[in-house]
Order: C-alpha cells, then structure tokens, then sequence
C-alpha cells in the first residue's frame, strides 16, 4: 500500500538525515552609510559593524567575507533610515520585511511583547491613503496594534510615524514614544 511505502521512505529519511535540509542562521550586518563609503574608499579597516547575532566584524572583514554564503547586508542612512526602496506593490518583499524587522525588532506600540517573528508589516501612511510600499514607509506592528492604529491618523489608539528614521507612535495626545525594544537606526546612530 501506499501509505506504509510513504511512511517507510520518511522513516528512513529522518534516521539517515542526510537529505533533510538544515536550517541556516543568517546574520545580516548593519552598515551606516557613512562607514560604507570609508570602507569602499579604503580608509575604513578599523570600523567596527554590528551584526545581529551579537557579534561585530571589522571594515576589512567586511570587505574580504564573501557574502550571499553567510550574511546579508543591509545600509542604513542617519536621517532617513534603510537605503533600499521599492515602490509600486501593495505588500512588502521578503527584503523590505527582513529590513523592516532590523528596524522594528519588535513590535512598535510601546510595551507589548511580540517579537518582530510574529509582527506584520504595516504602512505608515496607509496604502489606501496614497502610502507607499517604501521602507520608510514601513514598521512591524504585531496584529492586534496594526489593526488599531489609527490610519487618519485621528483615533483612540494612536498611530505610528517615523520622524527622522526613528519609529515612533504617537499618542492620541500627540506625544512622541519610541520602541520600547530599539531597533537598527537607534543602534547604529543613537
């Protein structure tokens, strides 16, 4: 019968392990831009980058690891936050969600707990109101936030801005709160 064949080939699938694909941890480094120009200029061997595993790498490790294997880079300027910008689709790209998370790594309403892991990706101005699919037009709001945030930007919860770069809500009094959990513009530049 089928069924016990199938189960035969998963059995020993799983006690031989070798053709069950592993997982792969990747970090991504964090690169100011200002730091990308002195490294690609050849001045930049003794800048420090911080990776998000925890660890650090130096200019001239940057320049000679052979990237795509490993790690993933992303760039990040003081003002305006992460470099790369697509526009022109409503949901966001496995990239722009993976920069998203690097600068929300958590969700942005103050105080609550979901990890950028379990966050979506929200439009900071709303897709509906001409917002678009940008990076610095996004930030990781857990289901429950995104769905009260205020998209007029006028009700009881408040909404999400980013002045600066920086991922901000803002109250329904018009105060100014930062993530609780700092993500890569506060990291690299604060």
């Amino acid at each position: 019968p089928a069924a016990a064949q199938l189960a035969d080939a998963l059995m020993q699938l799983l006690r031989d392990g070798d053709t069950i694909p592993q997982t792969t941890f990747r970090p991504i480094v964090l690169v100011p831009i200002a730091n990308w120009a002195r490294i690609h200029a050849g001045t930049g061997d003794e800048v420090t980058l911080t990776c998000t595993d925890g660890t650090t790498m130096t200019g001239a490790d940057y320049l000679a690891h052979k990237f795509g294997d490993v790690l993933e880079v992303a760039a990040f300027h003081p003002q305006h936050g992460p470099v790369n910008l697509y526009q022109g689709q409503r949901f966001a790209n496995a990239k722009q969600k993976t920069m998203s998370k690097l600068c929300c790594p958590a969700c942005a309403f103050p105080d609550c707990k979901h990890s950028a892991e379990t966050t979506q990706t929200h439009h900071i101005r709303a897709w509906r109101y001409g917002g678009m699919t940008n990076m610095d037009n996004l930030a990781e709001l857990c289901p429950f936030h995104n769905g009260v945030n205020a998209d007029n930007h006028h009700g009881a919860f408040g909404y999400i801005n980013n002045p600066n770069g920086r991922i901000r809500w803002i109250a329904p009094n018009g105060t100014h709160v930062p993530m609780t959990t700092p993500g890569a513009m506060e990291l690299l530049f604060d």
